[in-house]
């Protein structure tokens, strides 16, 4: 058994602890023979996890405070709205280059 602690507020103080069995965690080597197998389900299955995971933590913070779960990221993925900014219409005479960035204020 493995133990996780969290410290969610900073405070040098454990808030939350769990444990968890990591008697089925396999040894495998870095061979494409031995990992493939155990990489692919983990590939297959965590996105929608993932998915899971976000919105039950959405809903948790939706529960402390109505509003507090507001993401403009988030928002954006749910709804498929992504927008794209054509630099050269707001700097028109900037080197866009990773050296001479157009900063916007």
């Amino acid at each position: 058994m493995d133990k996780v602690e969290v410290d969610i507020n900073g405070d040098g103080r454990f808030d939350d602890s769990w444990q968890f069995d990591v008697s089925e965690v396999k040894s495998v080597r870095w061979r494409f023979e031995e990992l493939g197998p155990v990489y692919s389900p983990v590939v297959a299955d965590f996105p929608s996890q993932l998915y899971l995971l976000n919105n039950m933590l959405i809903g948790a913070l939706r529960s402390l405070k109505p509003g507090l779960e507001q993401d403009e990221v988030w928002n954006m993925i749910e709804k498929k709205e992504y927008r794209t900014i054509s630099f050269r219409k707001i700097c028109p005479n900037a080197l866009l280059t990773a050296m001479n960035p157009c900063f916007i204020t």
